[in-house]
């Protein structure tokens, strides 16, 4: 990799990782005003536009765009598990809740490129990030319709 594509690879990923921090840093105000359902919901549907807008991206300014987008609800979606799971589990279980959340989220990390590279070999990278953002979108809805069974 030549030294301007680790540049600009680098401060991809420090981008979503920026957005995802400032958006975490807000959560308490948010959390404040929105429900657990309404934050799932808003997380899972703004992963879901980041993707899709760099599933149709023509340049590295829209890719950064659509990361920035997906990692302020990657941001605002990790507090809320967290919080949500630690509010409904027994004091005896919250270790063990938050230990199989940890645990899935590495697995989730590793088995992802498992799964993901193959998939992008034969649909293409724009088609990978698309059906990722279609996940998050039904994600997204799954949690508009808890909402309202719930109220």
């Amino acid at each position: 990799m030549s030294s301007s594509l680790t540049v600009m690879a680098g401060a991809t990923i420090a981008l979503a990782t920026l957005l995802s921090a400032a958006s975490a840093i807000a959560y308490k105000q948010i959390k404040a005003r929105l429900s657990f359902i309404g934050i799932y919901a808003i997380a899972f549907l703004a992963m879901a536009v980041g993707y899709l807008v760099i599933s149709i991206s023509p340049t590295y300014a829209m890719v950064l765009v659509g990361l920035a987008i997906a990692g302020a609800g990657l941001g605002l979606l990790m507090p809320n598990i967290n919080v949500c799971l630690t509010s409904v589990a027994p004091a005896s279980f919250r270790g063990r809740v938050l230990g199989g959340l940890t645990t899935a989220f590495f697995l989730g990390q590793f088995v992802s490129p498992i799964l993901s590279q193959p998939l992008s070999s034969v649909v293409g990278l724009d088609v990978t990030y698309r059906l990722a953002g279609g996940l998050m979108a039904a994600m997204g809805a799954i949690a508009l319709g808890f909402g309202w069974r719930w109220q």
